[in-house]
């Protein structure tokens, strides 16, 4: 009786969660019709082995609408795979309508203008594969950066603790440069965080002169953090 019951009330959850999707469908495609777009800008139909991505752009003029379309597309794919890939291929996309690294195509496209703006709507589908081997990969490159960069700021507070700053200045903005080539996954290994810490060191330096000798055109030198000596003559 009770595997009866557990059976009714799984036939039930699944007919809900159906209905639900079917309702969503449903209200996707009426907004389509009451807006007077096509039914994939709202409920983009993926075949098989594929992703698809709608594009919006709005503009005074049509082209500077498809252009910003194109650019939605390519912050999309962006957040799918885990990196910016705007500026790599902006180019391509929008001169060929196409991204061969993706494989890429614009199979549909919808234009209208609308109370002095233009707006355009662009569907692209793209080869799943290529995407998740593309994610897979940024992944594994973000670990990687993260683990370099972890090992250069352990490297740098140890050359502060001791008293080598200018040590852990450089380590600091190498990092900052290992970090900036890409994405990382902590905060503390973020190229603006990188770099203000190294600028917190930099400020906290404190040149002094002594025993010039303008004759001989030589002055000593001295490096200090605030009151502790970091240097001799330099």
């Amino acid at each position: 009786m009770k595997h009866h019951r557990v059976g009714r009330s799984l036939l039930l959850i699944t007919l809900c969660l159906s209905l639900l999707a079917s309702c969503t469908s449903f209200s996707d495609l009426v907004r389509a019709q009451v807006e007077g777009l096509p039914s994939w800008v709202y409920s983009p139909q993926s075949r098989s082995g594929q992703v698809s991505f709608v594009g919006k752009g709005s503009a005074p003029l049509a082209y500077n609408a498809r252009l910003l379309a194109y650019e939605d597309i390519l912050t999309q794919i962006s957040s799918y795979v885990g990196e910016d890939v705007r500026a790599t291929y902006y180019r391509e996309l929008t001169t060929t309508n196409a991204i061969a690294d993706f494989g890429l195509t614009i199979s549909n496209e919808h234009e209208r203008g609308e109370q002095r703006s233009y707006q355009v709507f662009l569907l692209a589908r793209l080869n799943e594969t290529l995407l998740v081997n593309r994610r897979s990969i940024v992944a594994e490159q973000i670990l990687k950066r993260d683990a370099a960069i972890e090992a250069l700021v352990l490297s740098a507070d140890q050359a502060y603790r001791a008293n080598d700053d200018t040590q852990a200045i450089r380590l600091y903005l190498e990092a900052a440069i290992l970090s900036s080539e890409g994405p990382v996954n902590v905060r503390k290994h973020e190229t603006a965080e990188l770099v203000l810490k190294s600028q917190t060191f930099i400020e906290a330096l404190r040149f002094s002169f002594r025993n010039e000798q303008p004759d001989a055109a030589t002055v000593d030198v001295y490096l200090r953090r605030k009151s502790r000596l970091l240097a001799p003559k330099v």
